[in-house]
């Protein structure tokens, strides 16, 4: 099942993804799920930091992205639990340097 959400995690829900153009129900739950948490984590921790965005500004850009990109259930489950990770990420927040 990874295997598979792994290969179909860049198909978008209305068919313009790659490598298939699968589209809807037609790409893998878990694949759904995890196109959804890989733009997340891109847009808040991978990006350079000068360009990284706040976990609400990311979620609104995904949102903008709801039937489109990205399956609307995916989404709503991630406004669901919005702030759980906001907690989590500000643990992985880098501590100021007192010296600098």
């Amino acid at each position: 099942m990874m295997r598979e959400a792994i290969q179909y995690h860049h198909e978008r829900y209305d068919g313009s993804g790659f490598p298939e153009g699968k589209k809807m129900n037609d790409i893998p739950f878990l694949a759904r799920i995890l196109a959804v948490a890989d733009i997340l984590d891109g847009l808040t921790t991978l990006a350079p930091e000068e360009e990284r965005l706040s976990l609400p500004v990311a979620c609104q850009v995904i949102q903008k992205a709801t039937g489109s990109g990205f399956d609307p259930l995916v989404v709503v489950a991630l406004s669901e639990v919005r702030e759980e990770l906001q907690d989590q990420l500000a643990t992985l927040a880098p501590v100021a340097n007192d010296n600098d």
